[in-house]
């Protein structure tokens, strides 16, 4: 072992470090270590909020275990108890606080990691198996459309938990899973359409109806179906409008409405644009009209809860977009989901 594996063994060792600052001042901390004082004060405070005495031994156990597990450094610690102290000094709501926690643990997609995973845990008292399984985008986008196909559904609408897993079922038995036939509305801006034709795929992200998201190369390479759709957007107008002459939203509109959210507008929620509802932005029953203008795809739960009591609604605000307005008032929210970003209204 030489002098640079020494040092990466003792830096794997963050919390035995810090169980040993828990007895020295950050003055006393600097003489033995040799580390500055403003680093010797977060090691302190890091060791005190980590390991000092606490009501709440359970979930310091787990946490403690937890990072002797991934051989943690004293650098990393102070970094994750650094962004523990700022989550609870916010002065937020729940959500608010759990979408800031979500930004700062979600991975870049650079160090995203492909490479399929699955977990089981057995229920012996249900007899029965629960699978978690993680993939790539890719892989992961054929593997949902295949089972679809089998269920009988070329985009998922109207499928139970239960059709699904019986045609996942049937594939495992030996049919296969098939490259991905693109169904789904696949929304190119200008600027990125022309970035795909000269070569430049690889750095355009598209945003897909079913959720999903894909580069211009992939965009390339794909099997395009039978049927494909454009939709021409002027930054504020919709595209087509049947004013009060029927209720129900026909399928142009809702095609380009999927295209404009490729998911539920409602924040937080991920359920895929194929699998929403058209919901009238201004009720029917008081007026509303069967605009594209006045139209927003959203889950079927979120679009029963739109305007209840304490749960906000949707609008169309004056710049085009759509937007959530939070229970009570306050300033109206645009919608920040990855795939969603990447909505026709946004590429204008």
């Amino acid at each position: 072992m030489n002098i640079l594996d020494e040092i990466a063994a003792l830096q794997s060792r963050g919390l035995d470090i810090l169980r040993a600052a828990t007895e020295l001042a950050p003055r006393d901390l600097v003489a033995r270590a040799g580390i500055s004082l403003a680093e010797a004060r977060a090691w302190c405070r890091t060791a005190r909020e980590l390991l000092g005495p606490t009501r709440f031994t359970a979930y310091r156990r787990r946490v403690t275990t937890s990072a002797h597990n991934h051989r943690h450094s004293v650098q990393t610690l102070v970094l994750i108890n650094n962004y523990a102290r700022k989550l609870a000094a916010m002065d937020a709501d729940h959500d608010t606080i759990a979408a800031a926690a979500r930004e700062a643990t979600r991975p870049s997609p650079e160090d995203a990691d492909d490479t399929p995973r699955l977990r089981h845990r057995v229920d012996h008292r249900t007899k029965r198996m629960h699978f978690q399984f993680f993939t790539g985008m890719n892989q992961g986008r054929d593997l949902l459309h295949s089972v679809d196909a089998k269920a009988g559904s070329r985009t998922g609408v109207g499928l139970t938990d239960t059709d699904r897993g019986a045609a996942l079922t049937q594939l495992l038995d030996g049919d296969g899973i098939s490259p991905t036939t693109v169904t789904p509305m696949v929304i190119v801006g200008l600027d990125d359409a022309t970035r795909i034709r000269d070569g430049h795929g690889d750095d355009v992200t598209l945003a897909l109806t079913d959720g999903t998201t894909m580069t211009g190369a992939e965009f390339l390479a794909a099997t395009l179906s039978d049927y494909s759709y454009v939709g021409l957007y002027h930054p504020v107008a919709g595209p087509a409008n049947l004013y009060r002459t029927q209720r129900q939203f026909n399928r142009k509109q809702r095609l380009l409405a999927r295209a404009e959210s490729p998911v539920c507008a409602w924040p937080d929620c991920h359920r895929a644009a194929e699998a929403c509802e058209a919901h009238h932005l201004t009720d029917w029953g008081e007026g509303g009209q069967t605009n594209a203008s006045e139209v927003a795809m959203l889950c079927a739960y979120h679009n029963s809860v739109n305007r209840r009591r304490g749960r906000g609604h949707m609008i169309r605000d004056g710049d085009g977009l759509l937007k959530w307005v939070p229970p009570g008032g306050g300033a109206p929210l645009v919608k920040d989901h990855p795939v969603s970003v990447l909505g026709a209204m946004h590429l204008l």
